[in-house]
């Protein structure tokens, strides 16, 4: 065997009897819990059993609610600001019902949405810790319910029957029309962590899904519809580009999408509607080590596949 296939078979032997948790990693992160969160589905339960922490911070999901811890309560509040994570609705939260997620929910806080309905502004704001260094760009997916004014069901069953998108204009005579500026619009802006190596917030750049275009995220309009869920691409911030700086763990993502007063439709979005997607490095990572009174235990368990 000649010198070349013997080197060949050492790097491959090499390349076999790397460790499993080395290189990169997907990752989701979502304001509370991530193993438990509202609108996990098999990849992310998936992401989450197989996302290893370090020492007994095993799940890295599980050790991910970074919301304000209230001692008198012994519970987290995900609305309180005061958290490194949270969440501000327009309106108080399961008060204006949900036509969209009833069964099989049993309507925990953070299944509770908050409504802004047909003709009305309203803003919404949500701040997600990363764990891991992104190694890519972040999906900003954003699981919508909006529904035509009044409607208790995205079915239908009255009012103005069911399911709607966010823009389109409905005259009498049953014509639809489609006007850019009854859309929602989104600001993502980065914001720092504890090792973060950037001190003021910065807004981030989003590309864009056809074309892959760069431009800011910054008051950008986006289109909601039905129970479906809407993708935002955030472009990986990279030191030395015009205004950016590298995300690392620990590092946040401000989301914010407010409603403009000729909004058509009735929008309601939850503390775990929006979910920050990404590909991030196995080891530089941020579970939740904040020490007593705040627990010192698995926020919830992944679930099992």
């Amino acid at each position: 065997m000649d010198i070349k296939k013997i080197l060949v078979l050492i790097v491959a032997m090499a390349l076999m009897c790397t460790p499993a948790f080395a290189g990169e990693q997907p990752e989701y992160d979502v304001v509370g819990c991530d193993a438990n969160a509202v609108f996990n589905d098999f990849v992310k339960d998936l992401v989450c059993v197989n996302n290893a922490g370090f020492g007994t911070y095993t799940p890295l999901n599980g050790f991910s609610n970074f919301c304000f811890y209230n001692t008198t309560t012994a519970a987290y509040d995900c609305r309180n600001t005061n958290g490194r994570e949270h969440w501000v609705p327009p309106s108080i939260p399961g008060a204006g019902g949900d036509p969209c997620f009833k069964p099989p929910f049993t309507f925990q806080p953070n299944q509770l949405l908050a409504k802004v309905g047909a003709g009305n502004p309203g803003t919404y704001k949500w701040i997600i810790v990363l764990q891991k260094k992104p190694e890519t760009d972040l999906n900003v997916n954003i699981v919508d319910c909006v529904v035509k004014m009044n409607s208790p069901t995205m079915f239908g069953d009255e009012a103005f029957e069911g399911a709607f998108q966010t823009g389109w204009m409905l005259y009498p005579w049953g014509e639809l029309a489609f006007d850019l500026t009854r859309n929602p619009k989104i600001t993502v802006n980065a914001l720092p962590g504890p090792f973060a190596g950037f001190t003021a917030p910065f807004n981030v750049n989003s590309r864009t899904l056809t074309g892959l275009s760069v431009v800011p995220l910054l008051d950008a309009y986006y289109t909601s519809k039905g129970p479906w869920e809407e993708g935002i691409v955030v472009a990986k911030p990279v030191t030395g580009d015009p205004g950016q700086t590298t995300l690392i763990q620990g590092d946040a993502l401000e989301i914010i999408i407010t409603l403009p007063p000729t909004n058509t439709a009735d929008v309601r979005y939850g503390q775990q509607s929006v979910v920050v997607k990404y590909v991030g490095i196995h080891g530089d990572i941020y579970p939740d080590l904040r020490p007593l009174p705040v627990p010192q235990q698995i926020c919830a368990a992944c679930a099992h596949l």
